[in-house]
């Protein structure tokens, strides 16, 4: 299953040459132009300027995105701030997609909310939920969590369904559609990571990277470097991932943060129990990449409420690459790398 990508990226400067720059170069006068206007607004999730403090306040509207093989290629993705890859459902991956800087048109074919989804965002108060349902068993953990559901049976209106070929029903969303929360009772949304103001690097050491592959078991997604352009492009089983205008991914950000899957008590269609990732709290392995580098990083989260924070091994808080992200919950050892 491909999936439907498109972001326009701030170039970023080669890690490589900057650090060589540094070391050579004699000092240049980097004095700004007093007449020069700097951004003042910071979009929370991407770090990139906006044009007023209002969007900076608009609410964060997470997406729950079915992957599997059976459903048609997904779309909406692109405009997304941050997207969480993870194992779900018929043994694919699955997404939620976080919007905050800009809405997709449409978005879909929206899937169930796990147990696993909620403790994602509960570090992220007053977001809103969109999923195609919500399951008995996890309305009363909504109602605690101060995450807002907006799902296809509480706001139909909202939301479109199409049935495909075999007649099997897909539900899609316009977030356009979505009410934001009134700001009086929305709070102020987390920054989850600090983000560079420029080229610079996060004093940890750092290597050079071509490609990062994830084997999930069924499926594998690999994501590559193009120098040209500066970001990473997604594939999925050997696909390039594109936009609805056949643009490829463009990535800033790619996290893996290394977790523990088990099994729930919930099935999928197939009548298979469904993995979970556990990331609730607790600290462990991650690798971060932002230009065609790997820092090897540490992930911690002190309780559900808290943020992931992510340090290098000196306990530096690591800085982020202005532009999207994409977060994986991998197995150990499911990873691996392609290093020049």
């Amino acid at each position: 299953m491909q999936s439907e990508i498109s972001l326009d990226v701030k170039e970023q400067t080669d890690t490589k040459d900057s650090e060589r720059k540094s070391e050579t170069s004699q000092p240049v006068n980097t004095t700004i132009d007093p007449k020069t206007e700097l951004p003042k607004f910071f979009a929370p999730l991407t770090g990139l300027a906006l044009d007023d403090e209002g969007a900076t306040k608009k609410a964060i509207t997470a997406v729950k995105i079915d992957n599997s093989e059976s459903l048609t290629q997904v779309v909406g993705v692109g405009k997304a701030d941050i997207v969480y890859e993870y194992l779900g459902e018929e043994r694919a991956t699955n997404f939620l997609a976080l919007f905050q800087s800009q809405n997709a048109e449409n978005a879909g074919p929206i899937g169930e909310a796990q147990l696993s989804d909620i403790h994602t965002l509960m570090n992220q108060p007053g977001v809103m939920l969109v999923t195609a349902q919500t399951k008995w068993s996890l309305r009363e953990v909504l109602k605690v969590s101060g995450i807002h559901d907006v799902s296809a049976e509480l706001f139909p209106a909202s939301y479109i369904q199409v049935n495909d070929d075999s007649g099997r029903e897909k539900i899609y969303v316009s977030l356009n559609e979505i009410a934001d929360l009134d700001p009086a009772n929305r709070p102020n949304s987390l920054a989850p990571w600090r983000f560079k103001d420029g080229p610079t690097v996060t004093p940890a050491k750092k290597n050079e990277v071509d490609e990062v592959s994830i084997d999930w078991g069924e499926t594998k997604t690999v994501f590559k470097w193009v120098p040209a352009e500066k970001h990473w492009a997604r594939y999925e089983e050997g696909a390039l991932s594109l936009d609805a205008e056949g643009n490829p991914i463009g990535i800033q950000n790619i996290v893996v943060q290394f977790v523990r899957y088990s099994l729930s008590n919930e099935l999928d269609r197939q009548g298979e129990r469904i993995p979970e990732f556990e990331a609730d709290a607790g600290i462990g392995e991650a690798w971060i990449f932002n230009d065609n580098s790997r820092l090897e990083a540490v992930w911690s989260k002190d309780n559900l409420t808290a943020p992931t924070v992510f340090s290098d091994k000196q306990g530096n808080i690591v800085q982020f690459s202005q532009g999207s992200s994409w977060v994986l919950f991998a197995k150990s050892g499911s990873v691996t790398i392609l290093e020049k």
